[in-house]
């Protein structure tokens, strides 16, 4: 029944049959009598499809979860198998693109094998370690409760500084100072979580902000600061050499640190890499 249940995950995995045949290098038509076989071996619907209408039933979801957790337990049984060997392994890494920088800019991760980084937003990147594409992933700490299914440990705050050029600073500093208003702010894209946290942090300060440019990359809003387009709150050692070479200039009446969360699907085996590198990590946001 084991290989049923992969094929099926595939196909909750892909929300496709199409898809997933391809991923399978099987044809739609035996993907869809394995799951006609499946059901009948277990004797209830899994998905409920018509048309373009694709949903997982609520038995599915308990046999998808199955799945996970046969999926994990059959990983942690190979990578104990080949820790005992000390075998070639690779330590999947998931990350927001400011803590790769962080890690990758000045440090090195000690690990003797391979690393795949997969550098991502927050949300795209958790659904990479529940598919376990990923084997845990850093990334800001999400604003509601995670599900069960999941380890969260937090390990740090990065800390944030509201940069702009020199020739605007003046003029920022008096409008917080007597506005309660930052001009021309440059920030995250409005669905992320470190905007919301943006948000609400200034609004607890009573601070308003003049948005003019949104975007999914720091860096770019880094770009933007540089070209004097606005004043932007980005990851400060970001623009520590900006500021040390002159080109942007810190307003330190706005601080932020945004927390930073090491995701893991529970019941996951920690190998000594993926501690060590959370440990690394942890030491690099102090």
């Amino acid at each position: 029944m084991d290989h049923k249940i992969e094929k099926f995950m595939a196909i909750v995995e892909e929300e496709s049959f199409t898809n997933a045949a391809e991923r399978l290098h099987i044809s739609q038509p035996a993907l869809s009598v394995t799951l006609q076989n499946l059901e009948k071996e277990l004797g209830v619907q899994l998905i409920i499809r018509g048309g373009n209408y694709f949903q997982v039933t609520e038995a599915g979801k308990l046999v998808y979860d199955y799945g996970v957790r046969f999926r994990l337990q059959k990983d942690n049984l190979l990578k104990e198998l080949n820790e005992e060997i000390k075998s070639q392994r690779i330590l999947r890494l998931g990350m927001i693109d400011s803590v790769a920088d962080m890690l990758f800019g000045s440090n090195q991760l000690d690990f003797d094998g391979q690393i795949e980084v997969r550098i991502d937003n927050s949300a795209r990147l958790v659904r990479e370690v529940e598919l376990d594409r990923t084997d845990m992933a850093f990334i800001t700490e999400p604003l509601g409760t995670m599900a069960d299914k999941f380890q969260v440990r937090p390990i740090g705050y990065e800390k944030f500084a509201l940069v702009c050029i020199a020739n605007h600073a003046r003029e920022v500093r008096k409008s917080i100072r007597k506005k309660g208003l930052i001009p021309d702010f440059l920030t995250y894209d409005q669905s992320s979580t470190t905007f919301k946290r943006i948000s609400a942090h200034l609004t607890s300060r009573n601070i308003t902000y003049q948005p003019k440019f949104f975007s999914t990359s720091p860096d770019l809003l880094r770009q933007m600061a540089l070209k004097g387009k606005g004043s932007t709150l980005l990851p400060l050692h970001m623009v520590e050499e900006d500021v040390q070479r002159g080109k942007l200039t810190i307003i330190k009446s706005i601080n932020f640190n945004r927390p930073i969360v090491v995701v893991v699907l529970n019941g996951k085996y920690m190998s000594i890499e993926m501690k060590s590198s959370i440990d690394l990590v942890s030491e690099v946001l102090k």
